[in-house]
């Protein structure tokens, strides 16, 4: 299965907001996004706090603490998904309009040479 939308979020030693930020996908359930975690060697490992989040979470987990934007690219790369929504750890979606409206636009303008930033 083709997937539409991956989420990524980058994370490092704050587990209660990673908690927070992986529940609040049950926002964009119904968008049936591919869920990533960039673990940017927490002292918690991410992994034990992905029950947070109501669809399955695949964790990356660096050792070597290479920092946030090392993770988003390697969300971006590891993404499965056509389109991707870099969040990070202490990042509340709040509602399903922004995402859902990105990907409609991105659907009505297939020109690969759009981008955007929305807020969640």
């Amino acid at each position: 299965m083709t997937r539409t939308l991956t989420v990524g979020i980058t994370t490092r030693n704050r587990p209660e907001s990673l908690r927070t930020c992986l529940a609040s996908i049950a926002v964009i359930r119904d968008l049936d996004p591919e869920v990533l975690v960039f673990d940017d060697a927490s002292a918690s490992p991410a992994a034990d706090h992905a029950a947070a989040c109501p669809l399955p979470v695949r964790v990356m987990r660096d050792e070597s603490a290479p920092g946030p934007v090392v993770g988003r690219n390697r969300l971006v790369e590891a993404a499965e998904g056509e389109f991707t929504l870099l969040l990070d750890d202490d990042t509340r979606i709040r509602s399903s309009t922004s995402p859902a409206s990105t990907l409609a636009a991105f659907a009505i303008h297939s020109d690969p040479r759009l981008v955007t930033v929305t807020a969640v």
